[in-house]
Protein backbone atom coordinates (compact mmCIF):
# COMPACT_ATOMS: atom_id res chain seq x y z
CA UNK A 1 0.00 0.00 0.00
CA UNK A 2 1.46 3.18 -0.94
CA UNK A 3 2.11 6.00 1.33
CA UNK A 4 2.08 10.02 0.96
CA UNK A 5 5.05 11.38 1.33
CA UNK A 6 2.98 13.71 3.96
CA UNK A 7 1.14 11.00 5.71
CA UNK A 8 4.37 9.37 6.39
CA UNK A 9 6.22 12.50 7.67
CA UNK A 10 3.52 12.84 10.30
CA UNK A 11 3.58 9.44 11.42
CA UNK A 12 7.02 9.77 12.11
CA UNK A 13 7.18 12.94 13.97
CA UNK A 14 4.23 11.65 15.85
CA UNK A 15 6.24 8.16 16.67
CA UNK A 16 9.17 10.36 17.54
CA UNK A 17 7.20 12.39 20.18
CA UNK A 18 5.67 9.41 21.29
CA UNK A 19 8.59 7.51 22.00
CA UNK A 20 10.28 10.80 24.12
CA UNK A 21 7.28 11.14 26.21
CA UNK A 22 7.00 7.44 27.21
CA UNK A 23 11.19 7.33 27.84
CA UNK A 24 10.83 10.39 29.90
CA UNK A 25 7.76 9.09 32.16
CA UNK A 26 7.83 5.49 32.42
CA UNK A 27 9.82 5.31 35.29
CA UNK A 28 8.81 8.82 37.16
CA UNK A 29 7.70 8.25 40.54
CA UNK A 30 5.23 11.30 39.77
CA UNK A 31 4.75 11.64 36.25
CA UNK A 32 4.94 15.15 34.45
CA UNK A 33 2.43 15.64 32.07
CA UNK A 34 3.61 18.26 30.03
CA UNK A 35 6.91 18.94 28.55
CA UNK A 36 9.99 19.40 30.68
CA UNK A 37 13.67 18.95 30.35
CA UNK A 38 14.40 15.27 31.71
CA UNK A 39 17.39 16.20 33.77
CA UNK A 40 16.20 19.24 35.32
CA UNK A 41 12.84 19.74 35.10
CA UNK A 42 12.69 22.36 33.87
CA UNK A 43 9.06 23.77 31.77
CA UNK A 44 9.87 23.66 27.60
CA UNK A 45 7.57 25.02 24.96
CA UNK A 46 6.47 21.61 23.10
CA UNK A 47 7.98 22.35 19.82
CA UNK A 48 11.39 22.70 21.91
CA UNK A 49 10.79 19.31 23.81
CA UNK A 50 9.96 17.34 20.61
CA UNK A 51 12.66 18.61 18.14
CA UNK A 52 15.33 18.73 20.80
CA UNK A 53 17.41 21.24 18.54
CA UNK A 54 17.58 23.61 21.18
CA UNK A 55 19.35 22.86 24.77
CA UNK A 56 17.52 23.27 27.93
CA UNK A 57 17.37 27.20 28.46
CA UNK A 58 18.45 26.51 32.89
CA UNK A 59 20.74 23.44 32.65
CA UNK A 60 21.96 23.52 28.75
CA UNK A 61 22.07 19.89 28.36
CA UNK A 62 20.98 18.72 24.79
CA UNK A 63 19.47 15.34 25.21
CA UNK A 64 17.87 12.66 22.45
CA UNK A 65 14.99 14.15 20.57
CA UNK A 66 16.99 15.49 17.66
CA UNK A 67 18.18 11.64 17.09
CA UNK A 68 14.93 10.20 17.82
CA UNK A 69 13.37 12.23 15.15
CA UNK A 70 15.90 11.86 12.26
CA UNK A 71 15.49 7.81 13.41
CA UNK A 72 12.42 8.31 12.75
CA UNK A 73 12.18 10.07 9.79
CA UNK A 74 14.73 8.15 8.01
CA UNK A 75 13.00 4.97 8.95
CA UNK A 76 9.75 5.73 8.27
CA UNK A 77 10.55 7.57 4.88
CA UNK A 78 12.29 3.96 3.82
CA UNK A 79 9.27 2.06 4.97
CA UNK A 80 6.63 4.12 2.80
CA UNK A 81 9.22 3.77 -0.12
CA UNK A 82 9.25 -0.26 0.57
CA UNK A 83 7.22 -2.05 3.07
CA UNK A 84 8.35 -5.44 4.25
CA UNK A 85 5.63 -7.81 3.72
CA UNK A 86 3.57 -7.56 6.43
CA UNK A 87 2.63 -4.11 5.44
CA UNK A 88 3.65 -0.49 6.50
CA UNK A 89 1.50 0.35 9.54
CA UNK A 90 2.39 -3.16 11.25
CA UNK A 91 6.02 -2.53 10.83
CA UNK A 92 5.74 1.67 11.49
CA UNK A 93 4.04 0.15 14.88
CA UNK A 94 7.22 -2.60 15.45
CA UNK A 95 9.39 0.46 14.56
CA UNK A 96 7.85 3.03 16.99
CA UNK A 97 8.37 -0.08 19.52
CA UNK A 98 11.48 -0.57 18.59
CA UNK A 99 12.63 3.42 19.27
CA UNK A 100 11.00 3.05 22.48
CA UNK A 101 12.59 -0.37 23.95
CA UNK A 102 16.48 0.82 22.18
CA UNK A 103 16.06 4.37 24.53
CA UNK A 104 14.76 2.54 27.65
CA UNK A 105 17.79 -0.10 27.12
CA UNK A 106 20.57 2.73 26.78
CA UNK A 107 19.42 5.25 29.29
CA UNK A 108 17.56 3.53 32.20
CA UNK A 109 19.49 -0.46 31.62
CA UNK A 110 15.72 -1.80 32.02
CA UNK A 111 12.82 -2.39 29.91
CA UNK A 112 8.97 -1.73 31.10
CA UNK A 113 7.31 -4.71 32.11
CA UNK A 114 3.87 -2.90 31.44
CA UNK A 115 4.78 -1.84 27.86
CA UNK A 116 6.10 -5.47 26.95
CA UNK A 117 2.82 -7.15 28.17
CA UNK A 118 0.88 -4.29 26.25
CA UNK A 119 2.71 -5.44 23.20
CA UNK A 120 2.90 -9.33 23.85
CA UNK A 121 -1.27 -8.52 23.80
CA UNK A 122 -1.01 -6.75 20.27
CA UNK A 123 1.70 -8.90 18.51
CA UNK A 124 -0.15 -12.31 19.65
CA UNK A 125 -3.13 -10.70 17.88
CA UNK A 126 -1.46 -9.67 14.98
CA UNK A 127 0.22 -13.12 14.33
CA UNK A 128 -2.76 -14.77 14.96
CA UNK A 129 -4.60 -13.06 12.65
CA UNK A 130 -1.73 -13.04 10.25
CA UNK A 131 -0.69 -16.73 10.63
CA UNK A 132 -3.04 -18.90 12.91
CA UNK A 133 -2.29 -20.32 16.49
CA UNK A 134 0.17 -22.46 15.74
CA UNK A 135 3.25 -20.97 14.40
CA UNK A 136 2.05 -17.41 16.79
CA UNK A 137 2.38 -19.66 19.68
CA UNK A 138 5.16 -21.73 19.32
CA UNK A 139 7.55 -18.63 18.38
CA UNK A 140 6.56 -17.42 21.57
CA UNK A 141 6.93 -20.67 23.52
CA UNK A 142 10.53 -20.70 21.91
CA UNK A 143 11.35 -17.12 22.15
CA UNK A 144 10.25 -17.51 26.09
CA UNK A 145 11.82 -20.54 26.50
CA UNK A 146 15.73 -19.60 24.73
CA UNK A 147 15.97 -16.26 26.20
CA UNK A 148 14.15 -17.48 29.86
CA UNK A 149 17.28 -20.32 29.88
CA UNK A 150 19.33 -17.80 29.31
CA UNK A 151 18.36 -15.48 32.25
CA UNK A 152 17.99 -18.96 34.35
CA UNK A 153 21.94 -19.14 33.61
CA UNK A 154 22.91 -15.67 33.96
CA UNK A 155 21.24 -15.61 37.48
CA UNK A 156 23.20 -19.37 38.62
CA UNK A 157 26.54 -17.69 37.55
CA UNK A 158 25.70 -13.97 38.64
CA UNK A 159 27.31 -14.48 41.73
CA UNK A 160 30.84 -16.69 40.82
CA UNK A 161 31.50 -13.65 38.44
CA UNK A 162 30.54 -11.02 40.75
CA UNK A 163 33.28 -12.87 43.05
CA UNK A 164 35.96 -12.36 40.25
CA UNK A 165 34.82 -8.75 39.72
CA UNK A 166 33.34 -9.63 36.31
CA UNK A 167 30.18 -8.76 37.23
CA UNK A 168 28.06 -5.98 39.37
CA UNK A 169 26.80 -8.04 41.86
CA UNK A 170 23.20 -5.67 42.33
CA UNK A 171 22.69 -6.28 37.97
CA UNK A 172 21.66 -9.50 36.34
CA UNK A 173 23.96 -10.46 33.58
CA UNK A 174 20.60 -10.77 31.15
CA UNK A 175 17.24 -9.23 32.32
CA UNK A 176 13.92 -10.16 32.62
CA UNK A 177 13.01 -7.43 30.26
CA UNK A 178 14.93 -9.69 27.54
CA UNK A 179 12.66 -12.17 28.08
CA UNK A 180 9.83 -10.65 27.59
CA UNK A 181 10.52 -8.71 24.87
CA UNK A 182 11.51 -12.29 23.05
CA UNK A 183 8.32 -12.83 23.89
CA UNK A 184 7.03 -10.10 21.81
CA UNK A 185 9.01 -11.32 19.43
CA UNK A 186 8.11 -14.36 19.04
CA UNK A 187 4.45 -13.83 18.91
CA UNK A 188 5.26 -11.26 16.33
CA UNK A 189 7.53 -12.89 14.15
CA UNK A 190 6.14 -16.61 14.63
CA UNK A 191 8.34 -19.52 13.96
CA UNK A 192 10.70 -19.85 12.47
CA UNK A 193 11.44 -16.53 12.21
CA UNK A 194 11.82 -15.72 15.98
CA UNK A 195 14.81 -18.31 15.56
CA UNK A 196 16.32 -16.25 12.86
CA UNK A 197 16.01 -13.23 15.20
CA UNK A 198 17.22 -14.53 18.30
CA UNK A 199 20.33 -16.11 16.44
CA UNK A 200 20.96 -12.40 14.24
CA UNK A 201 20.73 -10.37 17.47
CA UNK A 202 23.31 -12.66 19.48
CA UNK A 203 25.64 -12.65 16.20
CA UNK A 204 25.67 -8.93 16.61
CA UNK A 205 25.41 -8.56 19.70
CA UNK A 206 28.67 -10.81 20.18
CA UNK A 207 30.88 -8.93 17.25
CA UNK A 208 29.69 -5.08 19.13
CA UNK A 209 31.11 -6.74 22.33
CA UNK A 210 34.14 -8.32 20.68
CA UNK A 211 34.87 -5.11 18.99
CA UNK A 212 34.42 -2.86 22.53
CA UNK A 213 36.95 -5.32 24.34
CA UNK A 214 39.19 -4.93 21.16
CA UNK A 215 38.80 -1.01 21.26
CA UNK A 216 39.05 -0.38 24.95
CA UNK A 217 42.01 -2.92 25.07
CA UNK A 218 43.82 -0.80 22.26
CA UNK A 219 42.91 2.34 24.65
CA UNK A 220 44.40 1.25 27.82
CA UNK A 221 46.11 -1.80 27.03
CA UNK A 222 44.19 -3.37 29.43
CA UNK A 223 41.68 -6.16 29.65
CA UNK A 224 37.83 -4.66 30.56
CA UNK A 225 36.50 -6.62 33.14
CA UNK A 226 32.76 -5.40 33.47
CA UNK A 227 30.62 -3.23 30.83
CA UNK A 228 27.09 -2.68 30.69
CA UNK A 229 25.93 -3.69 26.70
CA UNK A 230 22.18 -3.23 26.20
CA UNK A 231 21.08 -6.72 24.32
CA UNK A 232 17.37 -5.18 23.61
CA UNK A 233 18.90 -3.17 20.38
CA UNK A 234 20.60 -6.18 18.72
CA UNK A 235 17.69 -8.71 19.46
CA UNK A 236 15.42 -5.61 17.73
CA UNK A 237 18.26 -5.57 15.18
CA UNK A 238 18.00 -8.96 14.25
CA UNK A 239 13.84 -8.83 14.26
CA UNK A 240 14.19 -6.01 11.61
CA UNK A 241 16.67 -8.14 9.72
CA UNK A 242 14.25 -11.22 9.50
CA UNK A 243 11.60 -8.99 8.41
CA UNK A 244 13.24 -7.16 5.88
CA UNK A 245 14.69 -10.86 4.07
CA UNK A 246 11.18 -11.80 4.08
CA UNK A 247 9.79 -10.83 0.74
Amino acid sequence: MAVAWYFALLLALAGALLVDYLADRLFMEKPQWGPFCPRCGAQLRWGEYALGLRPCPRCGWRWRPWAVVLGMLLATWLLALQPPRIGFYPAWAFLVYSALNTVLDLEHRVLSPPVEMVAAGLALAFGVLRRGWPATVLGLAVGVAVMGSMYLLGRALAPRFAQQGLAHPEEPILGLGDVLLAAVLGAFLGWPGVLGALVLGAVAGGLWALGWVLWAWLRTRTWPRQAYMPYAPFLLLGAWAVLLMAR
